[in-house]
């Protein structure tokens, strides 16, 4: 089951409202904008559905959560939902095989993963390793 129409509506507007405050288009969300990313992440995470639609839509939201809380030095954060965004793309494959664009951006997903891991401490990503151990 794909999210409601005002789920929709609120991510479209915390989308607005984060990329409303930024100087130009390449600026990094602010510490400003915490709230609004948590309550994306919040709205996001609310569903367990397993579909198509709800992963594809989640994986997408997922990443702009994990480029904005990079970009905001937030590793750790950014980290977490990387981890959560390749269960997703897990959960998609065993659905439907991946085109070249969704396999590119689950392997780029996958470096991320590991780089946000080792950012901010030494760690071997066995979790990580896994998980993704019959998958690629």
């Amino acid at each position: 089951m794909a999210y409601t129409e005002q789920e929709v509506k609120r991510l479209q507007e915390l989308y607005t409202l984060i990329e409303s405050r930024k100087e130009h288009p390449n600026a990094a969300p602010t510490y400003k904008d915490s709230p609004a990313l948590a309550e994306t992440a919040q709205i996001i995470l609310s569903r367990n559905d397993a579909d198509i639609d709800t992963l594809v839509d989640k994986i997408a939201v997922l990443r702009y959560l994990c480029d904005s809380y990079y970009s905001l030095g937030r590793a750790a954060v950014s980290a977490k939902y990387y981890k959560i965004m390749l269960e997703c793309y897990l959960a998609l494959k065993k659905l439907k095989s991946l085109n070249t664009k969704e396999q590119e951006a689950f392997e780029y997903a996958i470096f991320m993963a590991f780089k946000t891991r080792v950012y901010y401490e030494p760690d071997a990503c066995k979790d990580l390793m896994d998980m993704l151990s019959d998958s690629v």
